[in-house]
């Protein structure tokens, strides 16, 4: 299995991984969606957060595509966040168009609402501090239980190794919270939305 640092190019593949991980939220939000443009909106909005300063690491056998990937993301001033954004206009403006010619109305509302339920039902011990994130981590189903997400995930927090992590993970995948328990990551909070509660995890 190789595992390298990825970029904007494999936002397809990405999206692939996700579609085939986490098929209740695409029946929450896209269950009516053609395939084909599913695969194109997903890639875009992937494209569009590696534009904006998050980092990718992706798994894949040789001469395969990719079965795995962990996107995360630190910290950054403002001035910093501009300079990306900045530098990447041209292909954010691409990928921007790319993600409102393949959504329609009521799947955008669908998804604010849902990003306002999030924010409304935080709950946290304490307030969060400056940390980087684990923004999504997913493994191909045809390829789990190999050892793939917990590299994955080792990585991305040796990459992190100067600051605390954040995540965020549903209660009834157990899977996930006890590999994140084993890395050193506990919880702190509880958030929920559309589709049920999430446990906030830090690692300090």
């Amino acid at each position: 299995m190789q595992y390298t640092i990825g970029g904007v190019n494999d936002a397809k593949y990405i999206a692939m991984v996700y579609l085939e991980a986490f098929p209740e939220s695409i029946d929450m939000f896209f269950k009516q969606k053609k395939h084909s443009k599913l695969i194109e909106l997903l890639t875009n909005a992937f494209a569009l957060v590696l534009l904006t300063g998050a980092q990718v690491l992706v798994a894949q056998e040789p001469e395969t595509q990719v079965l795995g990937y962990c996107i995360y993301s630190r910290p950054m001033f403002l001035s910093r966040r501009f300079g990306i954004i900045l530098k990447n206009i041209g292909a954010i403006c691409k990928h921007l168009i790319g993600c409102l010619t393949n959504i329609n109305i009521k799947e955008l509302a669908k998804l604010t609402h849902n990003a306002l339920a999030m924010h409304f039902h935080t709950h946290m011990d304490h307030p969060l501090p400056k940390c980087g994130r684990i923004n999504s981590i997913a493994v191909s189903p045809a390829a789990q239980g190999r050892g793939i997400g917990k590299e994955l995930l080792r990585r991305a927090l040796h990459e992190l190794s100067d600051i605390p992590v954040f995540l965020s993970v549903r209660p009834n995948n157990t899977t996930a919270k006890h590999l994140y328990l084993k890395a050193g990551f506990r919880p702190i909070g509880t958030t929920s939305d559309l589709q049920g509660e999430w446990v906030l995890m830090l690692k300090d």
